[in-house]
């Protein structure tokens, strides 16, 4: 498997590990984190918290589970960027536990960082535009 389509693969089985854990609250998705792994999520645009770490991230995850029935993310395109980055372009889409209240954005983005195989960073954007002049491309 070529650079270009290992990134590709390795974030399709990410996200979809992604979902699945936090459906589940399986341990699925953390194989794909390096120990040390920077996490800026999309609530870290509220917040302003950046997370280290796998443990950080399980954390990240079971915080959120408490509050979330739903929270999954779908891609529609996947940019290799260069040897060590991978531009995902989707959506997300979210229902609060207990309201019910339903969230759909479909301007999200994630870009990742890679070293040997594993994520050693993850960035989420709320605006496609932020995401590509983060990546060092226009639309």
């Amino acid at each position: 498997m070529d650079r270009d389509a290992d990134h590709a693969e390795i974030w399709r089985r990410s996200a979809e590990a992604f979902n699945r854990t936090f459906t589940e609250a399986t341990d699925d998705y953390f194989e794909f984190l390096d120990e040390e792994v920077e996490w800026v999520p999309i609530t870290s645009r509220l917040d302003g918290v950046t997370y280290r770490g796998r443990n950080a991230v399980r954390n990240w995850m079971a915080d959120l589970r408490r509050d979330w029935e739903i929270y999954e993310v779908t891609w529609e395109e996947l940019r290799d960027l260069d040897e060590d980055r991978l531009l995902a372009i989707g959506s997300w889409h979210a229902r609060g536990r207990r309201s019910g209240v339903e969230l759909h954005l479909q301007q999200a983005a994630w870009l990742h960082h890679f070293r040997n195989r594993k994520i050693i960073r993850m960035q989420t954007f709320t605006d496609r535009s932020a995401a590509l002049e983060a990546a060092g491309l226009r639309e």
